[in-house]
């Protein structure tokens, strides 16, 4: 089987998952790269053109280039894991929450404003808010985002001029213990870690691994249930705990990097080998 690798985003060849999971592959399949990070999308379709046609693209990253190539390849017949819709639905945090409530999954209510400028001086707005509220970017840039939790109106404004012009959307705050419990799903295989969420700041941030003996079938559920949704095989969910311990998902990502899951790799691997 061949087997090619899309890669847009810094660092992805250090990747804690890809390269054992490609070291394992090469043993009986051709596994090659194809690196858009400093390439247009045009070039990058023009060198998969001179290549004979994969069986299975993995799409690892979410810039344009990534997208326009692997959206070229799905046109042309061809196979990528995660699908450039789904892809790109994990981008757009209003696209996300419609898809989750669509599907009649737990996630916070979330209201879409053109930026945290527009908001600040639309009092009426305002007025209806209720504090406190998590305000965070749109768009999902991860480490750049904007994924913040406000306790007064007055702490909007201080906030104004850093993101004043950025697209955002509102969520409903829900009170927690101060963790973020983060699945990683390959194919139906789950792995989770505890890390401290980024609205609650503590010294600690590193991750606990949770034994996937001890998952819980709730999240295991929420987790599977999320990613049928957006139609992903590879990707991470991010739940609360809320109330008597009620999970509550608040993220998606496709192809996470699964950091500190063990057997990871050989589930990737694995899941490729069955398709």
């Amino acid at each position: 089987m061949q087997i090619s690798l899309i890669v847009s985003k810094e660092g992805s060849p250090d990747h804690p998952v890809v390269p054992p999971m490609v070291e394992r592959l090469r043993v009986d399949h051709e596994v090659r790269l194809l690196d858009v990070r400093a390439v247009t999308g045009a070039s990058a379709i023009a060198q998969e053109e001179g290549e004979s046609p994969a069986d299975l693209y993995l799409l690892r990253g979410d810039a344009s280039p990534a997208l326009e190539v692997a959206r070229h390849l799905e046109l042309r017949g061809d196979t990528v894991w995660n699908s450039t819709a789904a892809s790109a639905a994990c981008q757009d945090r209003a696209l996300m929450a419609g898809r989750m409530q669509g599907a009649g999954l737990p996630w916070p209510r979330t209201a879409v404003a053109p930026s945290l400028g527009t908001l600040v001086s639309d009092q009426h707005l305002l007025a209806s808010l209720s504090f406190p509220i998590v305000v965070k970017s749109r768009y999902c840039h991860r480490e750049r985002d904007l994924v913040r939790k406000f306790d007064r109106v007055e702490e909007l404004w201080v906030q104004r001029e850093q993101w004043r012009d950025d697209p955002i959307v509102l969520q409903e705050y829900l009170p927690n213990d101060g963790w973020d419990i983060k699945l990683w799903v390959i194919g139906k295989a789950v792995f989770a870690n505890r890390r401290r969420s980024r609205l609650h700041p503590a010294d600690d941030r590193g991750d606990v691994q949770i034994p996937q003996d001890d998952l819980p079938p709730d999240w295991r559920r929420s987790a599977l249930d999320a990613g049928q949704a957006f139609d992903l095989q590879i990707y991470g969910v991010d739940l609360v705990l809320v109330g008597n311990q009620r999970p509550v998902l608040v993220d998606v990502n496709a192809f996470p990097s699964c950091r500190n899951a063990s057997g990871a790799p050989d589930a990737l691997a694995g899941l490729i080998e069955g398709f």
